[in-house]
């Protein structure tokens, strides 16, 4: 389902307002529009709620900053690199629907426990994902190969860690593909992929190998080490990079964390939750895009309209392809 047509290298984010929804003012739901008009700050008041006082913080402090545009023209000089959404997303502004990706591939058709060939070619075979996420770890042999967990948890190897084990000690588990063979499997299907580094020392030769197998517009990396996507960025600032986030880490963290990360990230993933709004608050202040890592049918009812939610990372993309669409 590529149907997401954008121009690469150019992204336009027209001017965006926080005000909260009347509907929804006793529990300080911020929605984010775009305006039709300046906003009075006495009409964007909530109850007085903490999370209504934290929404009204974050607008206040954003209309202090200086505006920048992500235009070629204007850009604040002071601003931080940005990095471009990948082409296969396309923000809510321009008329289309968030994109789902496929968390660890289509394992839930499959029936494996996904990050295989298996679920790569389900999800590609099924047509409802936009891209497909993976997991890298690294061998003692320096082979890079797609995993989860840091340990093995099935066979003979049970409770070894990857990273003492060999690809030769490796040959009796399938369904731990090195890098090079997934990668060129997508490649062969023109999958898109999100590649999630799980530890930091080995981006230049992952990106070598991502590179020799997908082309530019395929590829898209996260992770929730600022050191591995600084890496990456510093190897080749145009591939697009997103920051995940754990709720434990959210806010007042995130901030921190994308203070720390040097540059801006394409977008920030939420995972698993909704209903945290101070951290919605906080990337919405930044001006970064959105991610949710659930395809529960709430998450999508919730956040599928909202202007800079670009996409849902789910177990079941087939099914949160379908509430999308009702939703739309």
């Amino acid at each position: 389902m590529h149907h997401r047509v954008v121009t690469p290298g150019v992204w336009v984010a027209s001017p965006r307002e926080i005000a909260v929804d009347p509907a929804n003012i006793n529990s300080g739901r911020a929605r984010l529009r775009a305006p039709t008009a300046p906003t009075d700050d006495a009409a964007a008041t909530t109850d007085g709620s903490d999370h209504g006082l934290l929404i009204r913080a974050a607008e206040a402090e954003r209309r202090a900053r200086p505006v920048a545009s992500h235009a070629t023209d204007g850009v604040d000089a002071l601003a931080p690199p940005r990095a471009q959404l990948p082409n296969w997303i396309e923000r809510h502004g321009h008329g289309t629907m968030p994109a789902v990706v496929a968390h660890r591939g289509n394992a839930t058709k499959s029936g494996t426990s996904g990050n295989d060939l298996a679920s790569l070619r389900a999800a590609a075979a099924d047509g409802s994902s936009d891209a497909v996420e993976f997991d890298m770890r690294r061998l003692r042999d320096g082979t890079i190969v797609v995993h989860h967990d840091a340990h093995v948890w099935e066979g003979p190897l049970w409770g070894r860690s990857l990273a003492s084990l060999t690809r030769d000690e490796l040959k009796d588990h399938p369904e731990i593909p090195t890098l090079e063979e997934f990668a060129s499997e997508a490649g062969r299907l023109g999958v898109n992929v999100m590649a999630e580094f799980k530890e930091t020392g080995y981006e230049a030769e992952a990106l070598d190998v991502l590179k020799q197998h997908l082309r530019p517009d395929q590829l898209a990396v996260w992770s929730f080490s600022r050191e591995a996507l600084r890496n990456v960025h510093e190897e080749d600032a145009s591939i697009p990079i997103g920051l995940v986030a754990q709720r434990h880490f959210w806010h007042r963290s995130l901030e921190h964390q994308l203070d720390d990360l040097g540059f801006t990230p394409a977008f920030v993933e939420l995972n698993d939750t909704n209903d945290d709004f101070e951290a919605m608050a906080t990337a919405r202040r930044r001006d970064v895009d959105l991610m949710f890592g659930s395809g529960a049918r709430s998450t999508i009812e919730a956040q599928a309209h909202e202007p800079d939610v670009v996409g849902f990372v789910a177990n079941d993309p087939v099914r949160a392809a379908g509430y999308l669409k009702v939703a739309y």
